[in-house]
């Protein structure tokens, strides 16, 4: 499968292999009780063999028994970890769902998403380095992804940077000249075009004497670290070629978090 991790091959030992030996060891040594002259035996009656053999039987079955307990009790918790991280994703999903955009946008209702989503990140990642690494573990990273780019990356990249400056103080006649000069200086063909105009923006001198978000809207560290950092999403983005960079998934909150980093360093 396709979101599944390939695994070395290990030399394991089921309950049918287990039995077979068991069995093939039983009838071994009768047969050479049977076969082999009673002066090689000795002393040893068929019945203390036969004995003998029915205690290491029963420990065997006792070993079998318990093997199987513990392997109903870890398939039991990796179907309850399972089970909780689709929960989780969907709770990420409504989040989402959950964000304005356009006209109805508001640093109030973005900035509570954001901690929404990073509080739920927080256990799901939890949740998921848990899990062992089989089909159920795939199948939840299939969920993820298409939470990831079918939900949180639609929206992400729909994020305004003007609303976000004029709810934050800036006067919207001085968000537009920012605008035209940031066009007028940057060439339509860079890689990060849309991040560089919204930089540009938000880093011009009026802009960001008037930007006051006065902890509307933070740089929030968690929000960043399990949805933009390569490394902490390299698992759970195995099986695709995306590699995640903020400044092309949301190209205003790029702006806006590095512009809240000079404001509050630490």
């Amino acid at each position: 499968m396709l979101y599944e991790k390939s695994s070395r091959a290990k030399v394991t030992f089921n309950n049918a292999n287990l039995t077979i030996a068991a069995l093939a060891l039983i009838i071994t040594v009768e047969a050479s009780y049977l076969l082999l002259p009673e002066t090689f035996w000795g002393p040893i009656k068929l019945l203390d063999v036969i004995n003998a053999l029915a205690q290491f039987a029963t420990a065997g079955a006792f070993y079998l028994g318990f093997h199987q307990f513990r392997k109903n009790t870890e398939t039991e918790r990796q179907s309850a970890l399972v089970s909780e991280c689709k929960s989780l994703i969907s709770k990420m999903q409504d989040t989402i769902s959950q964000i304005k955009l356009g006209d109805e946008a508001r640093v109030s209702n973005l900035s509570n998403s954001i901690a929404k989503l990073s509080n739920i990140a927080i256990d799901f990642n939890a949740i998921f380095e848990e899990l062992n690494e089989d089909i159920h573990k795939a199948i939840v990273r299939m969920h993820w992804q298409d939470m990831y780019f079918n939900n949180f990356s639609h929206t992400m990249k729909q994020i305004e940077l003007r609303n976000i400056l004029i709810e934050c103080g800036v006067p919207p006649g001085t968000y537009i000249q920012a605008l035209a000069k940031a066009k007028k200086d940057i060439e339509p063909n860079e890689p990060f075009y849309q991040y560089l105009i919204m930089s540009s923006i938000i880093n011009t001198e009026t802009v960001s004497y008037h930007f006051k978000p006065n902890g509307r809207i933070e740089s929030n560290s968690p929000f960043n670290l399990y949805f933009f950092d390569n490394k902490q999403l390299n698992d759970l983005l195995y099986g695709c070629m995306n590699i995640i960079d903020i400044r092309i998934k949301s190209p205003a909150l790029a702006a806006v978090f590095e512009r809240l980093k000079k404001i509050n360093p630490i």
